[in-house]
C-alpha cells in the first residue's frame, strides 16, 4: 500500500486540529508554544543537514534509494528527529490556538507515521545496513 509522504500527513493534521476553535484567554500557552516551535524547526533542520552532509536521499517516498546510514548529530539521540520534529510543531500550533482538545489528533499522527513510514523504513534499513543498524537501533531510541 502507498503511503502519504510525512509532510502531506502533517498537513492534514494541521487541518484536522484546526477544526477545533480556537480559544483567545490563553495567553500563557503561546510563549511555550513559540519555544516548541523554534525547538523543532532547528530539530528538523539539523535532521535534514545531516542528511545532506551524509550525502543521502530526505525523500520519504524513496527510501529504498538510502545510501547512507546516518547515525551522528541529532540521530545520536532519536532515530527519526525529523518526524519527532512534525509531532512537536503539531503541539506548538495546539498550544498556540489554546484548545487542548485538538492533541486528540495528535496520536493519530504519530500512528500513522509509525504503521506506514517508520516501521517500513526501519525494515528497509536493517535488509540494506544489517548488523550497523541493528546495533544503531539498540543504542538509540525510535523517537525520544
Amino acid at each position: 500500500m502507498k503511503s502519504l509522504p510525512p509532510p502531506i500527513v502533517f498537513v492534514i493534521a494541521l487541518g484536522l486540529m484546526s477544526l477545533f476553535p480556537h480559544l483567545q484567554s490563553v495567553a500563557f500557552f503561546r510563549p511555550l508554544a513559540v519555544a516548541l516551535g523554534v525547538f523543532a524547526t532547528i530539530t528538523g533542520g539539523l535532521s535534514v543537514w545531516a542528511f545532506y552532509q551524509a550525502k543521502t536521499t530526505i525523500d520519504p517516498r524513496r527510501i529504498e534509494a538510502t545510501s547512507a546510514l546516518v547515525q551522528n548529530g541529532i540521530f545520536r539521540f532519536s532515530r527519526n528527529p525529523m518526524y519527532l520534529s512534525l509531532a512537536i510543531l503539531l503541539i506548538a500550533f495546539v498550544l498556540w490556538r489554546g484548545n487542548l482538545w485538538a492533541l486528540l489528533v495528535l496520536p493519530l499522527f504519530i500512528s500513522y507515521i509509525q504503521i506506514f513510514q517508520i516501521l517500513p523504513e526501519e525494515r528497509m534499513l536493517t535488509e540494506k545496513f544489517g548488523r550497523d543498524y541493528q546495533d544503531y537501533c539498540a543504542r538509540v531510541r525510535r523517537w525520544i
